[in-house]
């Protein structure tokens, strides 16, 4: 396991063939400390930078700008095979005319590791990913579940550092990405190593990570453990990412914030939003809970802490034991997931009133 390191790291691609009228795409700079032992993820939208990023530590491309250090060493112009990483893709890559033995042993094969040991290496790794007894299969005889933990395994024999994985998981169906992200935690878990993960899927980097950062348009907006990002994002574009609803635009003075989108106001103490400067309120759907009073709407109301905001039920579904609602307020929509405990039901074109626990609201 390792300690990485990314100081100031900067790329920039300069843009070929006569496309002039596109800006150069530029990643960072980015400083990031990933721990010894960490599952940390970079997540964020197609584009945005987060291969890149992945290839720049693994050292498969070379940085414009800053360093990248292992354990306090600068490696930063080493080969990516003198870094002792592995790197899993988001497809399996495997050879076609091996087995899944021969496979699995390849890189130690390479680095001259004898016989005996590299089958008693890849005998304790394929036990270690649920693939006993599969030695001697050929790719073409496995499932996109059981390629993708060849490949993993093949990873992971090599006893490397720092894992990489670039969307592993992305080309699988549901129940088989469910697996794979149960095994990868339970390995990183078990094994301690160091495990730098790629994805743009929200729900498979809070599952698994102990810290995420979040990238968009190259530079990376907020870094935080899954509860952080989740409770306090620091930016609209992290809170956006992670898919927030009800963002309203608002001001903060004497005290108060107040809605420009809508009639919501409230005290707060927020130091987010400087008094008379512009910011805004998110509103999570989850949250929300049903209130039978009406006629209050909009208002915190004294000594209970809490926002109420009535309307017609425009859009009404159930999944998954919760009510999915969309509420016309009037003056804007507001997205609510009522869970099954509260016994509520309502169909669309019905008024009712929400109510919203000012704790939680969040002022960005």
């Amino acid at each position: 396991m390792s300690e990485i390191h990314l100081d100031n790291i900067k790329k920039s691609f300069e843009v070929k063939n006569g496309q002039s009228d596109r800006a150069p795409f530029s990643i960072g700079p980015v400083n990031l400390f990933i721990e010894n032992g960490e599952f940390f993820t970079i997540i964020g939208p197609s584009g945005s930078g987060k291969s890149t990023l992945l290839r720049l530590v693994a050292g498969l491309i070379e940085p414009s700008e800053g360093n990248l250090f292992v354990n306090g060493v600068d490696v930063t112009g080493n080969p990516a095979e003198t870094r002792n990483f592995s790197m899993v893709f988001q497809e399996a890559l495997l050879f076609p005319h091996m087995n899944v033995a021969e496979n699995v042993a390849f890189g130690l094969k390479i680095k001259r590791i004898n016989k005996k040991e590299r089958m008693m290496r890849v005998k304790r790794i394929l036990e270690k990913v649920g693939l006993n007894g599969y030695e001697n299969k050929n790719p073409a005889e496995l499932s996109g579940g059981q390629q993708q933990r060849v490949s993993l395994a093949r990873a992971l024999v090599m006893d490397p550092h720092v894992l990489l994985m670039d969307e592993p998981f992305s080309a699988l169906d549901f129940e088989l990405r469910e697996e794979m992200r149960d095994l990868v935690k339970t390995i990183a878990e078990d094994s301690n190593t160091t495990l730098i993960f790629v994805t743009h899927d929200r729900e498979e980097a809070f599952q698994l990570s102990d810290r995420i950062a979040i990238i968009v348009n190259g530079r990376v907006v907020q870094v935080g453990t899954p509860h952080q990002l989740y409770t306090a994002p620091s930016t609209i574009e992290s809170a956006a990412f992670l898919g927030a609803k009800n963002i309203l635009k608002g001001f903060k003075k004497d005290g108060a914030f107040t809605s420009v989108s809508s009639t919501i106001s409230f005290q707060t103490t927020t130091k987010n939003c400087e008094n008379d400067g512009h910011c805004h309120l998110i509103l999570r759907p989850e949250l929300f809970y049903p209130d039978d009073r009406e006629g209050q709407a909009h208002q915190a109301i004294d000594g209970e802490g809490v926002i109420r905001v009535s309307g017609v039920v425009t859009k009404s579904s159930f999944y998954q034991g919760i009510h999915h609602l969309k509420l016309d307020e009037g003056t804007m929509e507001i997205q609510a997931k009522i869970q099954l405990m509260y016994e509520w039901h309502v169909q669309e074109g019905d008024h009712v009133t929400l109510t919203y626990p000012i704790s939680h609201a969040i002022i960005i």
